[in-house]
């Protein structure tokens, strides 16, 4: 029987060339055998460390936040500032940083009702081995469905050589509309750690769990190591309601901070200053026109000054809870022994106030639609952390909010807002003082009738609201707001007004004449004279190709393809205020199917795309790429318009007014120190008994003070007899004559030139714009500052019996 693997017999040797080739093959074997065999294994700790990666993407937080928060929170509907860092390990790169909005299911989240989603860029460079914080500007989409809280951001860095660097998902959550950020600049957090858990946060609820509470300010207390976390530009302050500003030197914000803190309290923010720790040092910095105060340093108090104030917003004797006045003597005994205290000196300016009940201990001014308000004492000082009234001190007298009132529930107790607002504890015109008209101006006509039912539901006006602007509107006041008054009527307006404009037949008819006589008699006289009659027959398709290119020039066509813009626009402006916000809608059209970029001259614009009839929510078709720091101003690319169709864009920009507008003390005299010319100018207030008045009067020149003289007006106030009916219709909506409260003045008019500022490319060749000036030169003052009707009641509920009952 054969044997596959048969074994040499016993006398057997092999072959010496068998024995050469074994030895060889061992040699060479043995430095690799002798490699595992004989050397010890690696350090195990670095064989599990793991590899770090070429470009370390840090997490993505928004601004504003807390120095020791690990979650970001945003406004859906409201553009928001974020930073993140970025670190190269291994050699240095130049790139793009890009984030993308996703919502929890990573699915893109499209802008408003479009198909439209953005890409954000901006470049980056980095040093190997060095960590960079670069800041970014980005919209929050509104999310698709109420029951969402959150959405994502991803980040990752596109270097130049074309490698991507994916980065983590960062989680952020979205605050509900009722809800906006309180902002506290402090050194010193820990100090007012006590107002962390004051119920004028929230309108409490013993019946709803902690996460159903109307909470309306999420504290934020960034921190003040480096570059403060705070946006640079007003366009990204609208989800912050107030400030509180403490010991934090002014100079730590950079000059684009400063500004745009400037232009928000333009707007409605409003400013807490704790004025012995921060007057001072306000003082030569462009801040200090916000102060209701001469600052000169700091001064002396004394406990018995504060008294009054503690008498007037302790509880009244005739509320319900009268027994929460027996810690009045105690409060007192405890002041009358304070002999001094820090205190911030200085005189009260003319155009400030004191607020009522402090003894003027607490002075407002208001500045544009904004308030600041000051305190002689110190915020942080013992006997305001133990006053048992000094979350209605809070709410009242520094938030400048309506008086609140607490009503017995079944289980519990409900806070709510007393005057007539206890539904209204969710309306952000309670919580935020912000107004951008051209945002938040309702939909309303010359007279006041609905437009698309937008003011459904509306609450009666009342001191602290006005109808002027919608309370139910997604994200609250300040939101980026596709259902406006604005957005409506531009919407409507564009509609009509997009297009190619056809020559009229007049021009087809004199353009056929003209062509026919060259063509036919003047071509033969021509070249009959010059003895070449047969030359007429090839000037015959020159001519018809000069004719074509003629009448296409004549019309403003270009041949087989036709593009147009129109453009409404609405400059805001505040009395007294250097700079104006400016709202565009923009309506694209082309014969044939075109990609468009826009172009702005400065950083703080912003452009989405807005659908033009009220379709359903969009699903992700296309996408804008929004590019920051690539030049000196924003760009987006990627506008793509089908062909034959139209697209409506939304843009805003901050523009320098070279001046200001204001009015005199005796309201008899307007000063125009902007460098713009404005046409059809009227200056519309409501009197004291309620009577419209208005004062026209037509051109204004730049640098030009004129005497108003006010005429009583029944119905409409007359406009400029050269207005267009699309800039008469915005002229009405923004006036809202009949919404007009008395002690307010408005000025209305139209810009004299086009606004420059944003770039379309290719540009059209059909352009119309109409560019409506609104002006607030008198805003009616805020109401007088009330304690709460009376102390939170405590929570008494019944303890169930379970012992058996009596035997009969």
């Amino acid at each position: 029987m054969s044997k596959l693997f048969s074994q040499p017999s016993q006398g057997q040797r092999r072959p010496a060339s068998f024995r050469i080739f074994s030895l060889g093959m061992l040699l060479l074997f043995l430095p690799v055998v002798g490699c595992d065999g004989c050397r010890q294994s690696g350090d195990p700790d670095l064989e599990d460390k793991p590899t770090e990666p070429e470009i370390a993407v840090g997490i993505l937080r928004t601004m504003p936040t807390h120095a020791d928060s690990p979650v970001s929170f945003v406004k859906p509907a409201h553009w928001a500032a974020a930073y993140q860092d970025l670190k190269a390990t291994r050699q240095d790169h130049r790139g793009a940083l890009v984030t993308e909005s996703l919502a929890l299911d990573r699915s893109r989240l499209p802008v408003g009702n479009t198909d439209y989603s953005f890409v954000f860029s901006r470049p980056a460079a980095l040093a190997k081995g060095q960590q960079k914080r670069f800041d970014l500007q980005l919209y929050m989409p509104q999310l698709s469905e109420p029951a969402q809280r959150g959405m994502l951001l991803q980040s990752s860095f596109s270097s130049r050589q074309g490698t991507l660097f994916e980065g983590l998902q960062s989680r952020i959550n979205a605050m509900p509309a009722h809800q906006y950020f309180f902002v506290v600049l402090t050194s010193r957090p820990a100090e007012f750690a006590y107002i962390g858990d004051d119920d004028w946060q929230r309108m409490r609820s013993d019946e709803l769990g902690d996460a159903e509470q109307n909470v309306h300010y999420r504290m934020v207390a960034p921190s003040t190591d480096g570059v403060i976390p705070l946006p640079d530009s007003f366009l990204q302050w609208t989800s912050i309601a107030y400030l509180l500003w403490d010991d934090l030197d002014p100079e730590a914000l950079t000059a684009d901070q400063q500004q745009a803190l400037l232009d928000w309290v333009a707007w409605g923010g409003r400013v807490i200053v704790n004025g012995p720790a921060a007057a001072p040092g306000f003082r030569g910095t462009p801040l200090e026109a916000l102060l209701p105060i001469q600052a000169t340093g700091r001064t002396e108090l004394t406990g018995a000054e504060l008294a009054p104030l503690v008498r007037q917003w302790q509880i009244p004797s005739a509320s319900d809870d009268a027994a929460a006045a027996d810690a009045l003597p105690t409060t007192i005994d405890a002041l009358d022994a304070i002999d001094s205290m820090p205190a911030a000196g200085g005189e009260m300016l003319p155009s400030a106030r004191a607020v009522d009940g402090t003894n003027a201990l607490v002075i407002e001014k208001s500045s544009g639609v904004g308030n600041v308000v000051i305190t002689r004492f110190d915020l942080t000082s013992g006997w305001l952390r133990k006053w048992n009234h000094a979350a209605g001190f809070y709410n009242g007298a520094l938030l400048r909010r309506p008086a609140r009132d607490f009503l017995p529930l079944d289980f519990g107790v409900q806070t709510v807002f007393a005057d007539g607002l206890e539904k209204q504890t969710r309306n952000s015109q309670l919580v935020s003082g912000l107004r951008i008209l051209s945002r938040d101006m309702t939909a309303l006509s010359a007279n006041a009738a609905a437009i698309e039912g937008s003011l459904a539901n509306k609450p009666a006006a009342t001191a602290w609201t006005s109808e002027r602007y919608d309370p139910n509107v997604a994200g609250g006041v300040g939101a980026w707001n596709e259902k406006s008054g604005m957005s409506t009527v531009a919407r409507n307006l564009l509609q009509q007004a997009a297009g190619i404009e056809i020559p009229p037949a007049r021009f087809v008819a004199r353009s056929l004449v003209w062509y026919l006589v060259i063509l036919v008699p003047l071509n033969y006289i021509v070249f009959r004279l010059l003895g070449r009659l047969e030359w007429a027959w090839v000037a015959v398709p020159v001519i018809a190709a000069g004719g074509a290119i003629w009448v296409a020039r004549q019309a403003q066509l270009d041949i087989g393809f036709a593009r147009s813009r129109s453009e409404i626009s609405l400059l805001e402006m505040q009395a007294n205020h250097d700079r104006g916000h400016l709202t565009r809608y923009l309506a694209l059209y082309n014969s044939l199917s075109t990609t468009y970029d826009a172009a702005f001259d400065t950083r703080e614009a912003l452009l989405t795309p807005v659908a033009m009839g009220a379709s359903p929510r969009g699903v992700v078709e296309r996408q804008i790429q929004f590019r920051t720091g690539f030049r000196a101003g924003v760009q987006v690319q990627g506008i793509s318009v089908p062909s034959n169709k139209t697209q409506l864009l939304h843009t805003e920009q901050m523009v320098s007014l070279g001046g200001t507008l204001s009015l005199a003390d005796d309201n008899a005299t307007l000063r125009n120190d902007t460098s713009f010319e404005f046409e059809d100018v009227s200056v519309v207030r409501r009197g004291d008994e309620g009577q419209l008045e208005a004062a026209p009067l037509g051109p204004l020149q730049a640098g030009e003070s004129v005497r108003l003289k006010f005429q009583a007006i029944e119905g409409l106030v007359p406009l400029g007899a050269n207005v267009s009916d699309e800039a008469t219709e915005l002229m009405r909506l923004v006036l809202g004559e009949s919404l007009l409260p008395a002690g307010e003045v408005r000025l209305v008019g139209r810009v004299a030139t086009a606004l420059p500022g944003c770039e379309i490319t290719p540009s059209a060749s059909q352009v119309q714009a109409e560019t409506v000036l609104h002006a607030t030169l008198r805003h009616r003052p805020l109401p007088p500052a009330r304690p709460d009707v009376r102390m939170r009641p405590p929570v008494e509920v019944d303890a169930e019996d379970f012992s058996e009952p009596p035997k009969e």
